[in-house]
């Protein structure tokens, strides 16, 4: 395989295992809301010498397409032996593995990410762990931390997606030679029973003998009448606990008196029926508005002011202007010229735009030649105004010139999105480089062709958008 191909192809891997150390910024939160998006390790217990499995599971995965996590754990008492990640799929794309780095490093790494395939929901378990239990660890709890960076958690509009994470506890027990006393739990309504043997001298225990829960006995009564507006509610009550469950009874209906509402020029008629208990209330028969009946006012210019057409509406007076002209002035005005350049290897200047903004936020478009040329007066009152040039997947350009000025001549050179060698077409080559910049090579760069996003500078997320949009991927440039 050449060079180049070995970077591209792990141009994924090499950003997503860069470092071993836990990353500044690293968040750990506990997971109390049992609702929300929580990350956690499961809880174990052992006895000196002994090997424990845990594992790292996702709860109430809102849908995320990347993540990277790190393990921690008391290496004088525990060490992790192996580590085993699950295969993730979802509809329309191939298992993806969570995978681990240096199980000797504490803490340890965990990744996993699709970019190609949209958000997963998957929940349940991210990865299995073998922890070995030291001979002379010292009996008591040791945690298993969870922590992640905020930066490495995100769904495919690249939105930072927050989890809780719930830690866990390797409990170490000394060695213990059983001798077990027995207790008989009955059933309940909704718990199971079963015989309960547990160890006088350490604790431990197990349990056998099991029999099915008793189920409820439930009674009814009707707790709450229906009403016009409101369903009604029957309750049923176990006899046996205080469970309880209701179920709804259908309410009355509304008793509706209509009115009509006439339209006016701005909005439609409707009928309008309204309860006579309640007043609940909707609305059908609707009618169009009526429309404005304008009448026309041709405003002259002058020497200093435009001219324009004033509609103004006979019912409402509503009114809007229109077929604006300039000022007669006294004297001819300065120009604008110049150039618009598209660095491309097919440059086509059709779609290209060019927009005046004034002092006062007013916007005027320029025409552009075939070739990238124009041609315009500039203006003539004084103030700060911003010319931009603007096409479709290239990055736009703004000057700044002041108003009231002698001609200008200005130069716009227009970058395709995603091209950072600017070389004029977007490849593979322009992903080497993207990347080799993230990792802190002191390589060229376009910068602004490269922050896809238009946020926060060039980042992973710009590399993904770029990797999509190479993939034949839809891709909206300057947004987040």
């Amino acid at each position: 395989m050449k060079i180049k191909d070995r970077l591209l192809s792990g141009a994924c891997t090499a950003l997503l295992f860069a470092g071993s150390a836990l990353p500044s910024g690293s968040v750990l939160i506990a997971a109390e809301a049992a609702e929300v998006p929580a990350f956690s390790v499961s809880s174990v217990t052992g006895h000196q010498g002994d090997t424990v499995t845990v594992t790292v599971s996702v709860n109430n995965n809102p849908g995320i397409v990347a993540l990277r996590l790190y393990v921690g754990y008391n290496s004088s008492a525990v060490r992790i032996s192996s580590a085993e990640g699950a295969m993730i799929s979802k509809e329309g794309s191939d298992p993806v593995p969570v995978t681990n780095g240096d199980i000797s490093e504490n803490p340890m790494k965990m990744t996993w990410v699709d970019g190609l395939h949209g958000d997963y929901t998957y929940n349940g378990t991210l990865m299995t762990l073998e922890l070995e239990i030291a001979d002379d660890a010292v009996p008591g709890d040791y945690p298993i931390t969870l922590t992640y960076d905020a930066e490495d958690v995100f769904d495919t509009n690249y939105n930072n997606v927050a989890f809780a994470v719930k830690e866990g506890t390797v409990t170490v027990k000394k060695k213990c030679i059983h001798s077990f006393d027995t207790e008989v739990i009955a059933p309940t309504c909704t718990e199971g029973g079963y015989t309960l043997h547990t160890c006088s001298k350490c604790g431990d225990s197990y349990t056998d003998s099991e029999t099915k829960a008793l189920g409820h006995k439930y009674t009814s009564k009707v707790t709450k009448d229906p009403s016009c507006t409101q369903t009604g509610i029957r309750t049923y009550t176990c006899e046996r606990c205080p469970d309880s469950y209701t179920e709804v009874i259908k309410a009355l209906g509304h008793n509706y008196e209509e009115k009509v509402v006439p339209p006016t020029c701005t909005e439609g008629g409707y009928t309008v029926h309204t309860c006579s208990r309640c007043k609940d209330s909707y609305t059908d028969s609707e009618t169009k508005a009526l429309g404005h009946d304008y009448k026309t006012e041709v405003i002259a210019p002058t020497r200093t002011e435009g001219g324009y057409t004033l509609h103004t509406c006979s019912r409402c007076k509503d009114s809007y202007k229109d077929n604006f002209t300039d000022p007669l002035g006294d004297q001819q005005a300065p120009m604008l010229t110049g150039k618009v350049e598209l660095v491309s290897t097919k440059p086509d200047y059709s779609g290209v735009t060019l927009t005046l903004t004034g002092p006062d936020g007013k916007a005027a478009e320029i025409s552009v030649g075939a070739d990238g040329s124009f041609e315009a007066p500039a203006p003539l009152e004084e103030g700060i105004y911003e010319l931009t040039a603007r096409k479709d997947k290239f990055v736009p350009v703004t000057e700044q010139i002041t108003g009231g000025k002698d001609w200008l001549s200005l130069i716009f050179k227009l970058y395709l999105y995603g091209d950072c060698d600017g070389n004029g077409t977007v490849n593979m080559k322009d992903i080497a480089i993207m990347q080799r910049y993230i990792n802190g090579w002191d390589v060229p760069i376009i910068v602004s062709a490269a922050d896809l996003n238009g946020v926060n500078g060039i980042n992973m997320k710009d590399l993904a958008m770029l990797q999509r949009f190479i993939n034949g991927w839809e891709i909206t440039f300057g947004e987040a």
